[in-house]
């Protein structure tokens, strides 16, 4: 299905982390089923890469933009880093090429949710803190979340699959309160949280992919989705999400 303007206008927001946490989660789904907006989404991820590290120069700017009125016969209304991108972004949905090579802006990189609880991860392992309640127990875990947070997390214990529960924490995610289980596989600590979707889906595949050397898996059911980080390798990983969702 052709993408409208106001999709990218949206993929925009959330590529600048800019969207709350339901609205990213779900952008985030619809770039995984949908294979026109997940490869413009990639495209203008390497656009916004390329142009940060060209060299600035305003006249060339200018020229370039001007060229890019001209095609798609708008004019601007935002500042010229942010005219510019969408500006090319409209042009890869349709599928006009044009040169880039003489171009620089700075934009900061996007925070998906899922790089934002791996910054979690991280800083928990730096810290020491891994668990705002540590225990084994789930029946001693999953209430330590009443009165906390408004979500009631689905806790399972994985200890005959070779995963130690060691208790949770609670993480922020664009303002949210996120819930995070705390597993141990040998010395390789995972991280997994849980947030609500605003519309239920199919029971998802499993998604992997690794970022900055840590394993991700990814997966959703019904109003939930499930997002595990560590840096156990990938097939014990995804082993520990089957594990978990087939507990249920």
């Amino acid at each position: 299905m052709p993408l409208t303007h106001d999709d990218v206008l949206l993929l925009h927001a959330y590529l600048d982390g800019e969207l709350d946490l339901a609205t990213s989660l779900n952008m985030e789904r619809r770039i995984r089923e949908d294979p026109v907006l997940q490869r413009v989404a990639r495209e203008v991820k390497g656009l916004k890469l390329a142009l940060s590290r060209m060299h600035t120069d305003r006249e060339v700017a200018d020229a370039f933009l001007s060229r890019l009125e001209r095609k798609l016969g708008i004019g601007r209304r935002w500042s010229p880093p942010q005219w510019m991108l969408l500006a090319a972004s409209l042009m890869i949905v349709a599928g006009i090429s044009g040169s880039l090579t003489s171009i620089a802006v700075l934009q900061r990189e996007p925070l998906s949710s899922s790089t934002q609880l791996l910054d979690g991860h991280l800083r928990s392992l730096m810290s020491s803190h891994q668990t705002d309640v540590s225990s084994s127990d789930r029946h001693t875990v999953k209430p330590w979340f009443n009165g906390r947070i408004t979500q009631a997390p689905r806790v399972v214990d994985l200890t005959d699959q070779g995963f130690e529960l060691l208790g949770a924490r609670i993480d922020v995610i664009a303002g949210t309160p996120v819930p995070t289980l705390v597993y141990r596989r040998r010395q390789h600590v995972i991280s997994l949280s849980e947030m609500l979707l605003d519309n239920a889906t199919e029971k998802g595949e499993i998604q992997q992919r690794n970022e900055h050397g840590y394993n991700i898996v990814t997966w959703t059911e019904g109003q939930r989705s499930f997002v595990a980080i560590s840096d156990l390798n990938s097939t014990e990983l995804v082993s520990f999400a089957q594990s978990f969702r087939d507990s249920s």
